[in-house]
């Protein structure tokens, strides 16, 4: 006999499976290369030096150049691109944090389209909040125009080794607004 919880777990050991092979596949795809074959050795030896320089650096330059060839007068919108993972889990959890989980990500996530279109048009961010749907909105931090971008060039920097102005950001965010991410599960 099955409880519920082990179906669920059975469910959730069966995603997680399916991503891990789905990302062997996606290795095998070019496993074979030189650059895969001389990637997977450099992981064995413990090399990460020969990792990234034959394997991680020639991959970011391709979208480099990508971005480059893209969006050639919007270099500021490029580590929006390349990074928009580690950008939109800072956002989302800036959000959980003043404003609870709840549609945290789709915060980000509009967060980070009105910040390219500032980027790329120079339109600046204004948000409507007298439209019919606003779950989508940031209600306490990253309302105003100023704080995003201050906040995007926060993580930029953080990115990069310094977390002095993300730091000043996040005590800027009222230290009563913020929870603990953990209590807003």
């Amino acid at each position: 006999m099955t409880t519920k919880d082990d179906t669920f777990l059975a469910l959730i050991g069966g995603l997680l499976g399916e991503i891990a092979r789905e990302n062997i596949d996606a290795y095998a795809a070019i496993g074979q290369s030189p650059a895969g074959k001389s990637a997977l050795e450099a992981v064995e030896a413990g090399n990460i030096e020969n990792f990234y320089f034959g394997f991680v650096r020639p991959f970011n330059q391709v979208v480099d150049g990508l971005l480059a060839k893209a969006l050639p007068h919007a270099t500021r919108a490029h580590f929006l691109f390349r990074c928009s993972s580690f950008v939109e889990s800072h956002l989302c959890n800036a959000f959980v944090r003043a404003e609870g989980r709840a549609c945290s990500t789709d915060k980000a996530r509009t967060v980070m389209r009105a910040l390219l279109r500032f980027i790329v048009t120079g339109k600046p961010v204004a948000f409507d909040y007298g439209q019919q749907y606003t779950y989508h909105l940031p209600q306490r931090i990253l309302r105003s125009h100023d704080d995003i971008v201050a906040f995007y060039d926060a993580l930029e920097t953080l990115y990069y080794g310094n977390p002095a102005p993300y730091v000043k950001m996040l005590a800027h965010f009222q230290k009563d607004e913020l929870r603990d991410p953990a209590e807003a599960a």
